[in-house]
């Protein structure tokens, strides 16, 4: 069975209003693309899940100062303690390591060990192309800012 064939065709007798069919194709497009497809890219590739991936690039992205782990389960799709088993993990293959944050001692920072940047690294390229593979390729640049502006509009202020 083809991917597409799990997402519904729309008819003119269709009593499902179009903008259900569209919020389900987004999850099923996205449970199949994130999750099977390039969390198994990633696995293959680099050795590390999506989670791991989530969690590697959010530390990158705070530079060399770190982010504080209380900073990092507000963003990362995990719960706390899942979040802490990937950190814990993370350290035990000396990919990163937790400080003291200087402004507050009862913080912790999380920073990339040079071995955890070179990871993130190679797992961004992956990912990288994956979307390119698994989705770019399969959409014009005027469908691109469609859904762009799309998700904009409906996306949550945080």
């Amino acid at each position: 069975m083809s991917q597409r064939s799990q997402i519904p065709v729309l008819d003119a007798d269709d009593v499902v209003s179009i903008q259900r069919h569209a919020w389900w194709a987004v999850m099923e497009m996205h449970r199949k693309l994130a999750l099977r497809l390039m969390a198994e890219e990633l696995r293959n590739e680099t050795g590390i899940d999506m989670a791991t991936y989530d969690v590697l690039m959010h530390v990158v992205k705070a530079g060399d100062r770190g982010i504080r782990m209380t900073d990092l389960a507000q963003n990362v799709f995990m719960s706390k303690p899942g979040l802490t088993a990937v950190a814990d993990r993370l350290e035990q293959r000396g990919l990163l390591r937790r400080m003291s944050d200087p402004e507050d001692r009862r913080a912790i920072r999380l920073t990339l060990t040079d071995r955890g940047l070179e990871i993130a690294q190679k797992a961004s390229q992956v990912h990288l192309s994956g979307i390119e593979n698994h989705f770019a390729d399969h959409v014009t640049d005027t469908e691109a800012r469609v859904i762009l502006d799309v998700m904009r509009r409906v996306t949550p202020e945080s």
